[in-house]
């Protein structure tokens, strides 16, 4: 990994902060220490760039483009060389946008998927903004080829309803909601305030834009399915790439 061109053309300071992601590695070299570095090195670029120094998306992008792409284009060559197209799941889909390094790829056609994301203006903003990629605008049957599915359902231990804590738009201006993130930080999970983990962490610091939300958030229900139902219901039986952004609901 360590000669990748994109790692050694990074210019400062992110050439020292993937110097300090490879400090944390226990073995050089070793299967185990690249998952290790993978993790920490995406917590120290998250964390020093786009929370500390407010750095722009772009510049996330400009980091984790170039790996995202060879590991994608790593999938799509073996599943040509099996005759098939590469599946993508895709669990917290948003709008398919912002927020989301898998858009370029996916739009591009040539890939088939199940994009979920289980608010509604969320949702329709996403079977718009993907077109003609779709081939219906809500879960159905099949993998289809070359084409992508959604579905307006959100992933939990059980099929039924359940409540997401979301900063409706319009709450704070679009350039707030977009330097902090806050259009993407919608969850199940939420501190006694309402805010979710992501907003919480993120306005820890800011207590009159804090206080702002913590008065606009919005308890909204939603429908909920376990990923074997997901699976079952979309008749999907292989998943290439399971891209997953559930702001803290993940581990679950």
């Amino acid at each position: 990994a360590g000669e990748l061109i994109w790692q050694r053309n990074l210019d400062d300071p992110y050439a020292e902060i993937m110097a300090v992601s490879w400090s944390v590695m226990p073995e050089a070299g070793s299967r185990e220490s690249f998952r290790n570095w993978h993790c920490s090195g995406w917590r120290q670029w998250r964390w020093t760039i786009h929370r500390e120094q407010g750095e722009p998306e772009h510049q996330l992008l400009r980091m984790r483009a170039p790996l995202l792409e060879h590991a994608l284009e790593q999938v799509a060559s073996v599943a040509d060389k099996e005759g098939r197209v590469p599946f993508a799941l895709q669990v917290g889909a948003m709008d398919g946008v912002e927020h989301d390094h898998l858009y370029p790829f996916l739009a591009g056609g040539g890939w088939a998927g199940l994009l979920v994301e289980p608010l509604r203006d969320y949702f329709q903003s996403l079977v718009c903004n993907y077109g003609n990629q779709s081939s219906s605008s809500s879960s159905s049957s099949g993998e289809g080829r070359g084409l992508l599915k959604f579905s307006n359902k959100c992933i939990a231990e059980e099929d039924g309803r359940s409540v997401m804590y979301r900063l409706p738009p319009g709450a704070v201006s679009a350039e707030v909601m977009q330097k902090y993130g806050l259009d993407g930080s919608s969850s199940l999970l939420a501190d006694e305030n309402g805010l979710p983990p992501g907003m919480a962490m993120t306005l820890a610091k800011d207590k009159e834009l804090r206080e702002t939300v913590i008065n606009s958030i919005v308890a909204e229900e939603v429908d909920c399915v376990s990923m074997s139902s997901l699976l079952r219901e979309n008749s999907v039986s292989r998943v290439d790439v399971f891209a997953v952004d559930t702001e803290g609901y993940d581990l679950k």
